[in-house]
C-alpha cells in the first residue's frame, strides 16, 4: 500500500487590504446655552435653554435670544460608523516536497 507524506508546507495565505468608507452619524459633545438678558452682559443672566451634543430641545414661549454660548466642545467625534470592505482571505496552504512510503502488509 502506498502512502504519500509531505516534508514541507507551501503556504501563501493572506487577506486583502481592509478599508473604511467615510464616517457617518458621529456626534461631537458640546454645551450650547441661550440667554435672553440684555447685552453686553447677556451671558451673565440665567440661561433659558441648554443643549448638549445630539440633543433636541423645544424652546417655548418664543423668547428673544440675545446671546448664546458654546462651551465644552469635544475635539474628537464619538459614535458613528463606516462601511468597510476588504479582509477577504486569499491564497492556500498545501503540502510540498512529497515523499512516498510503500508498505507490503
Amino acid at each position: 500500500m502506498k502512502h504519500t507524506f509531505f516534508k514541507e508546507i507551501s503556504d501563501d495565505r493572506n487577506c486583502s487590504d481592509c478599508t473604511c468608507g467615510a464616517a457617518s452619524h458621529q456626534t461631537c459633545d458640546f454645551t450650547l446655552e441661550f440667554y435672553a438678558g440684555d447685552p453686553p452682559n447677556a451671558c451673565n443672566s440665567a440661561s433659558f435653554a441648554t443643549l448638549h451634543g445630539g440633543d433636541c430641545v423645544d424652546i417655548t414661549d418664543n423668547p428673544a435670544i440675545r446671546a448664546r454660548e458654546l462651551t465644552n466642545v469635544a475635539t474628537t467625534p464619538s459614535g458613528g460608523s463606516c462601511s468597510h470592505t476588504g479582509g477577504t482571505p486569499t491564497g492556500s496552504a498545501m503540502g510540498a516536497d512529497p515523499i512516498t512510503y510503500c508498505c507490503t502488509k
